[in-house]
Protein backbone atom coordinates (compact mmCIF):
# COMPACT_ATOMS: atom_id res chain seq x y z
CA UNK A 1 0.00 0.00 0.00
CA UNK A 2 1.40 3.56 -1.03
CA UNK A 3 1.41 6.36 0.93
CA UNK A 4 1.05 10.12 -0.40
CA UNK A 5 1.42 13.12 0.92
CA UNK A 6 -1.04 15.92 0.38
CA UNK A 7 -1.68 19.36 2.13
CA UNK A 8 -5.38 20.38 2.11
CA UNK A 9 -4.69 24.63 2.40
CA UNK A 10 -1.46 25.30 4.82
CA UNK A 11 -3.43 24.12 7.48
CA UNK A 12 -3.87 20.56 7.35
CA UNK A 13 -1.99 17.86 5.76
CA UNK A 14 -3.58 14.39 5.31
CA UNK A 15 -1.30 10.85 4.07
CA UNK A 16 -3.63 8.84 1.52
CA UNK A 17 -3.79 5.22 2.17
CA UNK A 18 -5.64 3.91 -0.25
CA UNK A 19 -8.58 4.84 -2.85
CA UNK A 20 -11.10 5.26 -0.29
CA UNK A 21 -8.94 6.06 3.07
CA UNK A 22 -6.58 8.60 4.24
CA UNK A 23 -5.07 9.77 7.71
CA UNK A 24 -5.22 12.85 9.22
CA UNK A 25 -1.78 13.55 10.19
CA UNK A 26 -2.35 16.14 13.39
CA UNK A 27 -4.88 13.98 14.86
CA UNK A 28 -3.71 10.45 12.96
CA UNK A 29 -7.31 9.78 12.43
CA UNK A 30 -8.56 7.11 9.93
CA UNK A 31 -11.39 8.90 7.58
CA UNK A 32 -12.94 7.56 4.42
CA UNK A 33 -13.10 9.75 1.18
CA UNK A 34 -16.82 10.87 0.84
CA UNK A 35 -16.66 9.52 -3.11
CA UNK A 36 -19.96 12.08 -4.91
CA UNK A 37 -22.29 10.11 -7.00
CA UNK A 38 -23.00 12.99 -8.46
CA UNK A 39 -19.24 13.18 -10.45
CA UNK A 40 -20.07 9.64 -11.06
CA UNK A 41 -23.10 10.66 -12.85
CA UNK A 42 -21.84 13.52 -14.97
CA UNK A 43 -18.40 10.82 -15.99
CA UNK A 44 -21.41 8.66 -17.18
CA UNK A 45 -23.16 11.47 -19.16
CA UNK A 46 -19.83 12.77 -20.53
CA UNK A 47 -18.36 9.38 -21.64
CA UNK A 48 -22.14 9.03 -23.68
CA UNK A 49 -22.19 12.49 -25.33
CA UNK A 50 -18.58 11.31 -26.98
CA UNK A 51 -20.46 7.91 -28.03
CA UNK A 52 -22.88 10.28 -29.78
CA UNK A 53 -20.41 12.81 -31.01
CA UNK A 54 -18.39 10.32 -32.86
CA UNK A 55 -21.50 7.56 -34.13
CA UNK A 56 -22.77 10.74 -35.75
CA UNK A 57 -19.61 12.24 -37.03
CA UNK A 58 -19.28 8.02 -38.49
CA UNK A 59 -23.07 8.21 -39.62
CA UNK A 60 -22.11 11.54 -41.56
CA UNK A 61 -19.36 10.43 -43.05
CA UNK A 62 -20.71 7.48 -43.99
CA UNK A 63 -23.56 9.53 -45.63
CA UNK A 64 -20.97 11.61 -47.69
CA UNK A 65 -17.93 9.27 -48.70
CA UNK A 66 -19.66 6.13 -48.69
CA UNK A 67 -16.89 4.49 -50.52
CA UNK A 68 -14.82 4.97 -47.59
CA UNK A 69 -16.79 2.10 -45.49
CA UNK A 70 -17.72 -0.17 -48.83
CA UNK A 71 -15.83 -3.45 -48.81
CA UNK A 72 -13.69 -3.96 -52.56
CA UNK A 73 -13.43 -7.55 -53.39
CA UNK A 74 -10.92 -8.67 -55.54
CA UNK A 75 -11.38 -11.31 -58.11
CA UNK A 76 -8.98 -13.46 -58.82
CA UNK A 77 -8.46 -15.93 -61.06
Amino acid sequence: MTVMEKQIGRKCGIKRLDKCHYVNVRTGEVCEFHHSVKNQDLRKLKEFRIMQIITAYTLALRALKPHLFTKKLINRH
